[in-house]
């Protein structure tokens, strides 16, 4: 399965989905399992607010979540059950190629 990920400043983009790139982190489930991440044994509400503008969006796991989080929406959407091999096209402005 290919799923295309914008991973933008202020929004995550897929070819069905856009949601805010906000990330909440819980130490234990949160009231609603709505749009929520477990990963590494916390769970992270996504689309909530907004990620602070960061050069790099390597320097922690909050775009690795995020994108985590566009997949599962997309084989939700999709029907594809709970496990695929996905191959992720993702892309990067043409202004930022040389420098990322």
């Amino acid at each position: 399965m290919i799923i295309g990920v914008d991973h933008g400043y202020g929004c995550m983009k897929t070819v069905n989905f856009i949601f805010t790139t906000g990330i909440t982190e819980y130490e234990k489930e949160p009231y609603t399992m709505q749009n929520v991440v477990k990963y590494n044994g916390k769970y992270y509400v996504c689309g909530s607010g907004r990620q602070s503008l960061v050069r790099d969006k390597t320097q922690d796991d909050s775009y690795y979540i995020l994108t985590l989080a566009a997949i599962a929406k997309e084989m939700q959407f999709r029907n594809a059950g709970t496990k695929a091999n996905i191959i992720l096209a993702a892309g990067l402005p043409l202004t930022s190629f040389g420098r990322d």
